[in-house]
């Protein structure tokens, strides 16, 4: 197969799919989904109302997630025995690939 561009010369600004451009596959799962949405959302109300109430939770934790956001996720760290992390910083030689200590 014959190269289109000139080694070491830059590409045409033509060439290439555009930034964000989503490629065919992904177009092809999403608008399947969205042809189907409706139905999705009709059959999770109906899960909402399972007797089991794990199934009738994640049903409605997916709805309100959809409809109005997943809530934010509070993650907290600590360090060793729930005090303060203590930064630490490594230096790595990429010739030798050891530790090297600031002092």
């Amino acid at each position: 197969m014959p190269h289109l561009f000139e080694k070491g010369k830059p590409r045409p600004p033509q060439a290439g799919r555009r930034k964000g451009t989503l490629n065919k596959t992904t177009v092809k799962i999403r608008e399947a989904a969205q042809r189907h949405g409706a139905a999705a959302l009709v059959r999770l109300v109906e899960l909402s109302k399972d007797l089991d109430g794990r199934i009738a939770v994640k049903a409605i934790e997916i709805i309100l997630a959809y409809g109005y956001g997943k809530p934010r996720e509070h993650v907290e760290l600590t360090g060793a025995e729930s005090g303060p992390l203590e930064p630490q910083v490594i230096f790595y030689l990429p010739s030798k690939g050891h530790h090297a200590n600031p002092s």
